[in-house]
């Protein structure tokens, strides 16, 4: 077994990684699939359905001149770790994991030619990184000076996350995953906009115009955050957006108001939820 993942990992590298300068050709044959130039290495990166993605475990590679560590149960997973850097991605998830922060997208992980792709988006954050040029289909990536992301507990402060957590939990407990983190979207699009406080805790509490948020004013904001509203409550903490111009949602079997109806554009619906703006 570990004799087939060495041969598997070492022509995986070979397929991925050249630190050479492309010739005309090459460079000719590459526009049509465009690369991510690294290190001074370049990175295939694959489009699916319209969506960038590259190798996790390509990137790491790249930026560390020492190898990255890869563990897992099984081929649709991946561990990498590399200097500052630990990172993880599931096949079929649209999360990456890195240094204990909560990297999300709209678009699933993929298993494609023995190779498991992330979200570039993702994979560049991870690395603490950030596109500084794009040109002719080369994507020049530079990092900061250890090449990851700020770790969790130098990141997400406490306070932040158990109340938005508690918000989350309160209104949309019950709801998936993807629902919660809508819930907290609408938080924190009212803490980045003039027209609202600009604190998790003071948006909760708000009422300026009234109640804004019912758990907050029966009390069962007062609770404890389920292990996936804290989940949902990091990644939109992390920048994660379901949409930057959502500011209300509501319930509409049980609501007992239509003026969000009313007054607001509907944006979209995720389980019991509608969202507006």
């Amino acid at each position: 077994m570990k004799k087939r993942l060495l041969c598997f990992l070492l022509a995986f590298m070979v397929l991925t990684l050249s630190s050479a300068t492309p010739s005309a050709a090459d460079a000719q044959t590459a526009n049509t699939q465009e690369i991510l130039v690294v290190a001074g290495k370049y990175l295939p990166i694959r489009n699916f359905n319209g969506q960038n993605y590259v190798s996790l475990y390509g990137l790491c590679l790249a930026i560390e001149k020492s190898s990255a560590d890869y563990s897992g149960g099984n081929a649709f997973s991946i561990q990498v770790t590399k200097g500052e850097l630990s990172a993880s991605a599931v096949e079929g998830e649209k999360l990456v994991t890195a240094n204990g922060r909560y990297l999300f997208s709209e678009h699933e992980n993929i298993f494609c030619d023995k190779v498991l792709y992330v979200p570039m988006d993702s994979a560049v954050k991870a690395v603490g990184g950030r596109i500084e040029q794009i040109e002719n289909g080369y994507y020049y990536l530079e990092t900061n000076a250890s090449a990851a992301i700020a770790p969790a507990e130098d990141y997400y402060d406490a306070d932040c996350v158990l109340w938005l957590g508690r918000i989350i939990e309160a209104e949309s407990g019950n709801q998936p995953l993807e629902g919660k983190i809508a819930v907290g979207s609408v938080v924190m699009n009212r803490v980045d906009s003039p027209d609202y406080p600009d604190t998790i805790y003071s948006v909760i509490f708000d009422n300026q115009y009234g109640v804004q948020f019912t758990p907050a004013a029966t009390g069962a904001v007062w609770c404890d955050p389920g292990e996936e509203s804290i989940l949902a409550a990091k990644i939109v903490l992390d920048g994660y957006r379901t949409d930057h111009d959502i500011l209300y949602f509501m319930n509409e079997a049980i609501a007992t108001s239509t003026w969000i109806s009313e007054n607001c554009d509907y944006a979209f619906t995720i389980a019991d939820h509608s969202f507006w703006s």
